[in-house]
């Protein structure tokens, strides 16, 4: 497969565009999303199995939230009423996968090793408990734990592609545990990323704060407007970063 993120990426970007269709996608539609890429006919299955499945679930999720909120607003509106929608309905989704025992999770990674892609979608269904399991670990006010699950997805499915075919490389034994390090890697990603996002975002805003006091407080001394010099001068600020933090808050 391409290199991981530019792959990450680029599924990212179809999920926001298969979020907003009414009609499903077709395989060739999702083939020419990848068109750019060097991907074989092995991967380029399960792209459009997982993407296809994607909608559907996100289709089916949608919804299913959107019930439930209707249902919530009509209650008596405590706050945080609708927290925990998500959490339910992935609890919904992992009942309704069938329970299998060890040696038939070993079976499927048998089938996934010998090349089997059909089973890709079983093992999907097996690894969503796991994956709420793992991203809880992960979730804040910040990160959702949805987002990480989806995340995870994307992580599994690169693992899974890895894996698919590599009989007599790879043991039964060791897939579960070389998919987790996918997911793992997958979500950390994720939520390192998301996290310097805040703390970009913090900054910038702490940065846009200082400048507008340092307006205020040049304009009260000199009863002049401050130069972008001046403003540089005061904040100790070089005079682009200070043009590019006053263009941000302006835009915004």
């Amino acid at each position: 497969m391409v290199d991981q993120k530019t792959f990450i990426e680029a599924v990212r970007s179809v999920q926001e565009i298969l979020k907003a269709r009414t009609e499903p996608v077709t395989k060739e539609e999702i083939q020419s999303y990848f068109k750019g890429m060097d991907l074989s006919q092995e991967q380029q299955g399960l792209v459009c199995q997982y993407l296809q499945n994607f909608q559907k679930t996100f289709e089916e999720t949608d919804s299913k939230k959107k019930r439930a909120d209707a249902e919530a607003m009509g209650t008596a509106g405590k706050k945080g009423e609708c927290s925990g929608i998500y959490n339910r309905l992935y609890m919904d989704e992992i009942a309704a996968a069938p329970v299998l025992s060890q040696e038939q999770k070993a079976d499927l990674y048998r089938r996934l090793l010998a090349g089997e892609r059909a089973v890709v979608a079983d093992i999907n269904r097996q690894w969503l408990g796991k994956l709420m399991e793992i991203a809880g670990a992960y979730a804040s006010d910040k990160v959702l734990l949805e987002e990480l699950v989806q995340e995870g997805n994307l992580g599994l499915l690169i693992g899974l592609d890895q894996l698919l075919g590599k009989e007599g490389v790879e043991e039964p034994a060791a897939v579960e545990v070389k998919l987790e390090a996918y997911v793992r890697e997958a979500m950390e990603g994720f939520f390192q990323q998301e996290e310097s996002t805040v703390y970009q975002e913090k900054l910038l805003l702490a940065k846009v704060n200082f400048i507008h006091e340092a307006q205020k407080l040049l304009a009260e001394e000199n009863f002049t407007i401050p130069t972008i010099q001046e403003l540089a001068d005061y904040t100790r600020m070089p005079e682009e970063e200070v043009r590019a933090v006053l263009s941000l808050s302006q835009e915004k």
